[in-house]
């Protein structure tokens, strides 16, 4: 188990979005001031995207989001995140 934090922010003229994980005790996974961070690559109507995260409306109550995640092999695997109420 563990706990993320995303912010959404300007940095730079531009759109970030940072995260840090945390282990279920709340220790940080990486030092202090150390985020993860996704530059906003483009926005539609329906869709959010930056490098390696995306998040798309797919109706009124449901969206979904797409995370690029380095696997142990260095390679990237897409892993899809449904939500809906």
């Amino acid at each position: 188990m563990f706990y993320e934090t995303k912010v959404i922010r300007e940095i730079e003229n531009s759109i970030m979005l940072q995260l840090k994980h945390f282990s279920s005790d709340l220790t940080g996974w990486k030092t202090k001031d150390e985020t993860v961070d996704f530059p906003l690559k483009e926005i539609t109507e329906n869709k959010v995207t930056f490098e390696g995260m995306t998040f798309e409306k797919v109706s009124t109550n449901e969206m979904t989001i797409d995370v690029a995640i380095k696997n142990k092999n260095q390679t990237v695997d897409t892993v899809k995140f449904n939500y809906n109420n």
